[in-house]
């Protein structure tokens, strides 16, 4: 599939799809509008808008939109990097991780563990249907998992470092502290009680 230049970084389209009209049965069951992707010519994204239908099956909606948006980044991603869902192998599965702990954004600051975490879990998970699909051969599952639980090294050495602890908490002065030690002792659930 060939996108403009100028086009790339807006080459995936969502749009939620309402299909309660549809002349399929297990689509008018779904009971709710389902995002779906379509590329800049509008032609849709088949294999992920499928993955999307079945998720929508066992997610709410929420959880959804949440998933679609883990799904839309990596295929921003494919579309970037001129590559196909077919082309997919565990190597392009470290590359697209490595972009992720490497992407600045604006403002220059870099994403989060969370953010880079829940974005390349995302993209595992579709990766893992698209090859129980057969969708992208070249891909391993084993291998797939063995980069997915090497994501926060990878953030690690790219040097982020955990956020720092502002500043400890105290919870309990002191005499609260004995309090609440000694009530402890005298509960119902003590050994001397027993």
């Amino acid at each position: 599939m060939y996108v403009s230049e100028d086009l790339v970084s807006e080459a995936v389209i969502k749009i939620n799809v309402d299909f309660t009209k549809s002349r399929s049965g297990v689509l008018v069951a779904l009971g709710r509008s389902i995002p779906q992707f379509f590329d800049s010519s509008m032609k849709p994204l088949e294999d992920a808008n499928a993955y999307l239908r079945t998720l929508a099956r066992k997610q709410t909606a929420k959880s959804l939109l949440t998933s679609s948006e883990h799904v839309i980044e990596f295929l921003r991603w494919l579309l970037d990097s001129s590559l196909d869902l077919e082309d997919m192998d565990d190597g392009l599965f470290d590359s697209y991780v490595d972009a992720l702990c490497a992407y600045a954004k604006p403002d220059g600051s870099q994403l989060s563990w969370n953010t880079v975490n829940s974005r390349a879990s995302g993209a595992y998970r579709f990766l893992k249907w698209a090859h129980s699909k057969n969708l992208c051969p070249g891909v391993s599952i084993q291998e797939l998992g063995t980069v997915k639980s090497g994501t926060k090294f990878k953030y690690k050495s790219r040097g982020h470092a955990d956020r720092a602890t502002k500043e400890s908490v105290s919870f309990l002065l002191i005499d609260d502290s004995l309090k609440f030690i000694d009530a402890l002792g005298t509960s119902r659930f003590s050994p001397e009680t027993s």
